[in-house]
């Protein structure tokens, strides 16, 4: 092998190396001063805020998707919630406005996801499961999960539902 080559190759990984640690001292830093932010869909009155007070988690930002003004009103009163930079069906996002949300706040840290659970819950004896106008929801929550992870591949996320609850029980023991 030539020396210039393997220089070459050293130079160019110690280069990438750099970017990728200065990228993730960087962040942690934003973090620890600002806080963490979160992308909330289907969020309604945005419990996942109230856990995230309730444990000390340092929050810059609450960006919340809900439908419901009521809802959206009740987080808007007691959470820092962004309900403005998204369309708040979630059915209107597309990775442009994701971008958009990248661009305003830096990075989306975690995302939580709290789709409806009627046509999932053992107590609808007729639900339609996730073909259900409501649970299908899910499909496109995580359809936006995936562009957030697209950009940045080390997003946290938490998929709640009382579905998941009911078919994997042991992962809540």
């Amino acid at each position: 092998m030539e020396p210039a080559l393997t220089r070459q190759t050293i130079g160019s990984l110690t280069s990438t190396w750099t970017e990728n640690v200065s990228y993730s001292v960087k962040h942690i830093q934003a973090m620890s001063t600002t806080g963490i932010v979160s992308l909330n869909l289907c969020s309604g009155v945005n419990m996942s805020a109230e856990a995230m007070r309730q444990q000390q988690v340092q929050v810059r930002q609450h960006i919340d998707v809900e439908l419901d003004p009521v809802a959206r009103s009740i987080a808007n009163l007691h959470h820092n919630t962004d309900t403005t930079s998204l369309p708040q069906d979630i059915l209107l996002i597309t990775e442009k406005h994701i971008l958009e949300l990248f661009e305003k706040y830096g990075t989306i840290d975690v995302v939580v996801i709290s789709t409806p659970c009627q046509d999932l819950s053992s107590a609808n004896v007729n639900g339609t499961g996730l073909a259900g106008s409501e649970s299908k929801l899910l499909w496109d929550a995580l359809r936006i999960l995936d562009i957030v992870k697209k950009i940045n591949p080390r997003v946290k996320y938490i998929v709640e539902n009382v579905w998941f609850k009911e078919k994997f029980p042991e992962a809540y023991a």
